[in-house]
C-alpha cells in the first residue's frame, strides 16, 4: 500500500469504515506480523498482539497525524502491549513461587484451590480487599493506592505482607 492509499484508508477510517479498517488489518498483518512473529517466536502471541494492536489503532484513529507513519506508530503500540504483558507475567511470579505443603497421598485428597481458598480465608478483611485488587481485578498498582488511599510505597509494604501472611497460610493448611 502505497502512502497515498494508507492516508486514504485511514481517512475512511476515521469515518467510520469497516472496509478500511480490514484494510488497515491486512497491510499490518503483511507488514506487522512476520515482526511480531520474530520477536515472540510464537504465531498466536504474535497474532494476538496484532489484533490487540488494531484495537487500539482502531480506537486511536482520530489521533493519528501522518497516515505514512502508521507502521511506525503500530509497532510502537505492539512494542508496548509486549512490555505489558511481560509485566504482567512477573506480576503473578510471586504467587508462582508459594510452597504448597506437603500433602500425604494416603490423607484426605484436597486440591490447590481449596488450599489457596482456605489461606485466603485466614487473612485479615484489609488483606483479601488488596489481594482482590491486585491479583483479580487486574487495577494498576496507582489505582489500588487511589482506591485505598494510601502512597506506592505504602501499597509495596502491604502487598509484601499480604504475600508473607499467603505463604504462610498455605504451609500451616
Amino acid at each position: 500500500m502505497t502512502g497515498s492509499e494508507l492516508a486514504e484508508c485511514v481517512y475512511r477510517a476515521r469515518c467510520g469504515s469497516l472496509n478500511a479498517i480490514e484494510d488497515l488489518y491486512r497491510y499490518l498483518r503483511e507488514n506487522l506480523l512476520p515482526r511480531l512473529e520474530r520477536a515472540l517466536r510464537q504465531k498466536a502471541d504474535a497474532e494476538d498482539i496484532l489484533h490487540d494492536t488494531l484495537i487500539i489503532l482502531w480506537d486511536h484513529i482520530d489521533q493519528i497525524r501522518d497516515a505514512t507513519k502508521l507502521l511506525a506508530y503500530a509497532t510502537r503500540v505492539a512494542v508496548h502491549l509486549i512490555a505489558r504483558g511481560r509485566r504482567e507475567r512477573l506480576r503473578w511470579a510471586p504467587l508462582a513461587t508459594v510452597d504448597l505443603p506437603y500433602l500425604d497421598p494416603t490423607g484426605p485428597s484436597i486440591h490447590s484451590e481449596e488450599l489457596l481458598e482456605l489461606a485466603l480465608g485466614k487473612l485479615s478483611e484489609a488483606q483479601h480487599r488488596l489481594f482482590r485488587l491486585k491479583y483479580a481485578s487486574g487495577a494498576t498498582e496507582g489505582q489500588i493506592a487511589e482506591e485505598l488511599g494510601i502512597t506506592h510505597r505504602n501499597l509495596h509494604v502491604r502487598k509484601h505482607r499480604l504475600l508473607r501472611r499467603l505463604r504462610e497460610n498455605l504451609a500451616g493448611n
